[in-house]
């Protein structure tokens, strides 16, 4: 940690830093998911020729939530056409390092068949043709009937409406003990549902 704290400030990164911490090519203020992705690929796009396939490999160091990576995956793509991808996935991780890795393969003859033949590897996701997502209509679910002879019990009633009191009085203890473990809104929270 304190050797990370004297490389880097906490509003740093590193691009194309090395899976051991060796020093990227550039350090730079945190950016969005769209700017990294942008530079990321310009710069290995420089390492293919112009117009080839290519196949897309998206890696999970150790600690990158799944939300993220999807997020940084789609902005990647948005930079690189891409006739494969794999992953985005934990392919080569060093424990709870917080950071993805991107390789560029220009596929030449026979690669595709390797890329997409069978593999006994657990952890290797097959590669994919990345495409848009379709979007598919839900159809709406009709509300139900009402009921012909509601039946309406007043002890029942009686005990659901003293619990909803019970819990508008104690908003505020709610919130003090969610406070200690929790966002502080528990109590407001519940009220609202009792209301």
């Amino acid at each position: 940690e304190g050797k990370q704290q004297e490389r880097m400030a906490e509003d740093e990164m590193e691009v194309g830093l090395g899976i051991h911490g060796e020093p990227g090519f550039k350090k730079m203020k945190l950016a969005p998911a769209d700017d990294i992705a942008k530079l990321i690929a310009e710069s290995l796009l420089k390492t293919v020729d112009s117009g080839a396939d290519l196949a897309v490999m998206v890696g999970n160091l150790g600690s990158v939530p799944p939300m993220e990576m999807s997020l940084m995956t789609n902005s990647l793509l948005k930079h690189m056409k891409a006739k494969f991808l794999v992953g985005p996935a934990s392919l080569m991780t060093s424990l709870d390092m917080n950071g993805i890795q991107v390789s560029l393969l220009q596929l030449s003859e026979g690669m595709e068949q390797r890329l997409l033949a069978p593999t006994a590897a657990r952890a290797w996701p097959a590669a994919v043709t990345p495409s848009e997502p379709t979007l598919m209509p839900m159809p709406l679910k009709a509300p139900p009937a009402p009921e012909a002879n509601p039946v309406r019990d007043e002890a029942i009633e009686a005990t659901i409406r003293k619990a909803c009191e019970a819990l508008i009085a104690a908003t505020s203890e709610l919130n003090e003990l969610d406070g200690k473990v929790g966002d502080g809104d528990c109590g407001s929270t519940m009220k609202q549902g009792a209301e």
